[in-house]
C-alpha cells in the first residue's frame, strides 16, 4: 500500500519529466476536477445537514471562483494541453480556469473550495497555482 509520502514522491519524479506531464495533463485535469467536485459536494451535504431548512439551500454569498496558474504560457506544448482542458488566458497574469468543481448554484463558498481543491492538487505537480474568487 503506498503511503502519501510515496504518492508525492512519485508525483516530485513525474514532474521532473516535462514530457509526462505534456502527454498526460488530461489526466491531471481529471484527477484535479475529481477532487474539486467532491470537496464542493462534501461542502454542500455538509451545509444542508446543518440547515436542513435554509430557503437558498447553499451557503448564501454569490460569486465566483477559479484557479490561476503561473509560468505557463498558452503558446508552449504545455500550454497547448492545459488550453484543450480549459485554461484561458488570465488578465492578471498566468493562465486561468474558471469553476473548476462545475458546481452550478450560487454559493462562493462552495466553488472557492473546490478551487482550492484543484489549485493544492495541481501544485503537488509542481505547478504555482492558486485559488482566485470575487463577489457577485
Amino acid at each position: 500500500m503506498q503511503t502519501e509520502k510515496n504518492i508525492i514522491e512519485t508525483k516530485i519524479n513525474l514532474i521532473s519529466d516535462k514530457e509526462w506531464l505534456i502527454n498526460n495533463f488530461d489526466l491531471v485535469h481529471k484527477d484535479c476536477t475529481k477532487v474539486a467536485e467532491m470537496t464542493a459536494q462534501n461542502l454542500l451535504n455538509d451545509f444542508k445537514s446543518k440547515y436542513p431548512n435554509d430557503v437558498n439551500g447553499e451557503p448564501a454569498y454569490c460569486g465566483f471562483a477559479w484557479v490561476v496558474v503561473y509560468d505557463v504560457k498558452l503558446n508552449t506544448k504545455l500550454g497547448k494541453a492545459m488550453k484543450a482542458c480549459g485554461f484561458k488566458k488570465n488578465y492578471g497574469g498566468g493562465i486561468s480556469l474558471w469553476n473548476p468543481s462545475n458546481y452550478h448554484g450560487q454559493s462562493m463558498d462552495i466553488k472557492e473550495d473546490g478551487a482550492s481543491a484543484y489549485a493544492n492538487l495541481l501544485s503537488t505537480y509542481g505547478f504555482k497555482a492558486y485559488m482566485s474568487s470575487r463577489p457577485d
